[in-house]
């Protein structure tokens, strides 16, 4: 089945799920199996449509990952100089940021205290990424409630901004990393 017509079935099925085509997109999901109930990214990271209309995600680490996603390795810095929105939520030790590139493109990011992490944005979890979209596709600027989101991605504030960041945003989001990438 070829990916638009896996997409449109996929959205059929799941019409109270109104971001699920904006998952596949932004994530550059790939039809599994000839079908539309599996879809995978590159990395062996892929998420399940089930029958009761739930969407289940997995991240397959044993998987012979094939980038293709030229910013996959890049430099936080790089990937926020191609990012037109961002997403962040955590404290000062530990960071989740995810940015939505001018290519419609989402990536995931860490910090953990020392370094950044790339990682593949399906391995925060569907609903993480539901509610990240959410916002993204969203015109909201400034401190959201992630509590109100599908389920919490966690329990630190959260902020979302158009990129790069303004200096009221700086203010408000406060993690020196975040504001060394501006």
């Amino acid at each position: 089945m070829k990916r638009g017509r896996a997409i449109q079935s996929a959205k059929a099925f799941l019409k109270n799920h109104k971001d699920i085509e904006s998952v596949i997109r932004f994530c550059d999901l790939r039809p599994l199996n000839k079908g539309w109930l599996k879809w995978g990214d590159n990395l062996g990271n892929f998420i399940r449509i089930c029958s009761n209309k739930r969407i289940d995600s997995f991240e397959n680490k044993s998987y012979k990952k094939v980038v293709t996603d030229l910013y996959y390795k890049a430099k936080p810095k790089d990937i926020a100089n191609i990012s037109c929105r961002v997403f962040v939520t955590g404290d000062e030790d530990l960071c989740f940021v995810w940015f939505f590139g001018h290519d419609s493109r989402l990536r995931f990011i860490a910090f953990d205290g020392d370094d950044w992490i790339n990682a593949p944005v399906l391995s925060s979890g569907i609903s993480a990424i539901l509610s990240v979209i959410e916002m993204i596709k969203s015109k909201k600027q400034g401190a959201t409630d992630i509590l109100d989101q599908h389920k919490p991605v966690s329990n630190n504030p959260a902020w979302v901004f158009d990129w790069p960041l303004s200096e009221a945003a700086k203010k408000q989001i406060k993690h020196i990393e975040i504001i060394k990438l501006c």
